[in-house]
């Protein structure tokens, strides 16, 4: 902006609020500045970058306007039209799938924000005998999930797949 040139503010995570959310810092003083200060930079960029959906909603509900916000998914492949789909690794299936039913996977950075509990206790109940959680973690939380399913059979857990 000092050089009189247009901003393009690429969000990959929703400060103050997940910092808040995650209880990092208390919501109070500090962060109600720091919400300004990211509000302001939001409204003076000429394009602002988020990484889906949900984010683009909670960036409007910021009062920013649509117009200048895209979506740009990062980490995704996508082929070109009417080429054939990569073949899948039956290692990594057999891996995942275990013998179970249904299986929900959740890889990558298990952030701050993540209901675990909720997750784990889903898991554990008997009634969902055929059912597994597993947990691909990396990232700056990857220790809290590891921590946290200690004597269940039905959660696993694992390093990323190479």
């Amino acid at each position: 902006m000092l050089k009189r040139k247009p901003v393009v503010y690429d969000i990959q995570d929703m400060y103050p609020d997940m910092a808040v959310a995650g209880s990092i810092v208390r919501p109070g003083l500090i962060p109600r500045i720091w919400e300004h200060l990211h509000r302001w930079a939001l409204r003076r960029a000429a394009r602002i970058i988020v990484l889906g959906d949900d984010m683009l909603a909670r960036i409007i509900a910021k009062g920013v306007d649509p117009s200048k916000i895209f979506i740009v998914r990062n980490s995704v492949d996508v082929p070109p039209a009417g080429s054939p789909l990569p073949p899948l690794n039956p290692e990594v299936i057999r891996a995942i799938r275990s013998n179970f039913h249904f299986v929900l996977l959740h890889a990558g950075n298990p952030g701050f924000s993540v209901a675990w509990d909720t997750l784990i206790a889903t898991a554990r109940q008997p009634a969902n005998s055929n059912f597994s959680l597993m947990l691909c973690a990396h990232g700056s939380q990857r220790s809290l999930p590891y921590a946290l399913p200690a004597g269940s059979t039905k959660i696993r857990l694992r390093p990323l797949f190479p």
